[in-house]
Order: structure tokens, then C-alpha cells, then sequence
């Protein structure tokens, strides 16, 4: 009788040089600590401002190639860019249009069916908005877990990022970091339908783009 026992070989998955490699561990735990740290202080600042409660929570941390940093950026939506750091990379704050309009709503405590979708908003608006985005920035500033306020400066609000200039400032080869944010809870109204205030799931992501002129190994 034969003792001879048929073993599969392995399965062996073929490696992708062309996917980013994850963050070293010292560095992973410092950005969860930065991104967790920033979800926070940005919650308690635009609960100050917001007639609804709002809760923001850190989702993920990822590093991504140069062509899906261009997918990420919303095709109908804006993209808040930031200068961070001495090195004055590039961060981009990407917001759905849906999203905007909701925010600014919830500001002046308005049904979001009263303000008209299909226009961009006014300058009263956007200077509305623009305080949120100050203290989103002063937020991501005062958490850096590196020791001292990280600089952080608040650049523009470009609408349809995805069509405009802002793709130039990702180069090809390079990397980008993608640090996701997602809306935990938002209080609604009865008077407003369900999809028309920020919604648990609601993604907000904020890429960061070194200079392309310069490697950064550690990454």
C-alpha cells in the first residue's frame, strides 16, 4: 500500500514593482497620529461654526503613483490646495461639489434644496467656506506630532481640479501621500431628504505632493 501523498505546490503571486510601497512602520505610526490628531481639532472648530453636529474620522493612509493621485481628484468637485511644510510641498484638500454645497447649508441652516447645485458658489459663499478651510488648515498645522506647528498655508480653492492645471503638479514617476478622512456622523434635519446632507461614509481625502526635484526615500 503506497503512503505517497499528492502536495499542491504552492501558490506563488507575482510581485508588483509598480505599486507604491507602504510607509516604514515609525513613520506610518506618526502620520495615523498626525491624521487622528487633525480629525479631531477640525471637529471641534467647525462644530463651532455648524448648525448641525458633525464628526470627522481618520479612514486610511495610503501611498499612491502618480496616475491614481490623478484619478482621486474630483471630476465635478474642488480641490483646496495648501502649501505644507518648509519644503512647501503640495497638498490637496479634495471635496466633492455635493459636499461643498452642504457645508455652506448647513452654515447659513438651510435646506440644501433652497441653494441652486448647478452654479459655482458666490464670493459671500466661497469667504464662508474659506473659514472652514482656516480652521481645517490651522487643524492640520497644530497636529503635526513632529514638535512645533508643521507650516501650513491655505493657497486657493480650485473647482474641477480634475481638468485644470493642478494635474501638472503631479509629474510622472512620482508619488503622492493619500490620507483619507470620512464623515463618522451628521445630524439631519427631518426636513431634509437623505442624500442631501453629508452622509456617514462620505469620503474627504487629502494628498500630499513632495516637490518633484527632490527624493524622499523614507517615504
Amino acid at each position: 500500500m503506497s503512503n505517497n501523498v499528492s502536495i499542491d505546490p504552492p501558490i506563488i503571486e507575482p510581485a508588483d514593482f509598480d505599486k507604491p510601497r507602504r510607509p516604514k512602520q515609525v513613520l506610518l505610526k506618526m502620520l495615523n497620529q498626525w491624521l487622528a490628531e487633525t480629525t479631531a481639532r477640525v471637529t471641534e472648530s467647525w462644530m463651532s461654526v455648524c448648525t448641525h453636529p458633525i464628526q470627522l474620522g481618520a479612514q486610511s493612509i495610503e501611498i499612491i503613483g502618480d496616475e491614481t493621485a490623478r484619478k482621486s481628484l474630483p471630476e465635478d468637485g474642488y480641490a483646496i490646495a495648501l502649501s505644507l511644510g518648509s519644503e512647501q510641498s503640495t497638498g490637496f484638500l479634495c471635496i466633492a461639489k455635493r459636499q461643498i454645497w452642504m457645508l455652506l447649508a448647513d452654515l447659513l441652516n438651510l435646506n440644501p434644496d433652497e441653494l441652486p447645485h448647478d452654479r459655482s458658489p458666490t464670493q459671500t459663499e466661497r469667504s464662508m467656506l474659506e473659514i472652514l478651510i482656516e480652521m481645517y488648515v490651522s487643524g492640520l498645522a497644530a497636529a503635526w506630532p513632529g514638535g512645533g506647528d508643521l507650516p501650513c498655508q491655505f493657497d486657493e480653492l480650485i473647482e474641477r481640479p480634475h481638468r485644470k492645471r493642478i494635474r501638472g503638479h503631479i509629474a510622472h514617476g512620482s508619488k503622492a501621500l493619500k490620507l483619507s478622512q470620512v464623515v463618522l456622523a451628521c445630524q439631519r434635519s427631518s426636513g431634509c431628504s437623505r442624500n442631501l446632507r453629508l452622509r456617514t461614509g462620505s469620503t474627504i481625502p487629502l494628498m500630499v505632493v513632495p516637490p518633484p526635484e527632490e527624493e524622499h526615500p523614507e517615504i
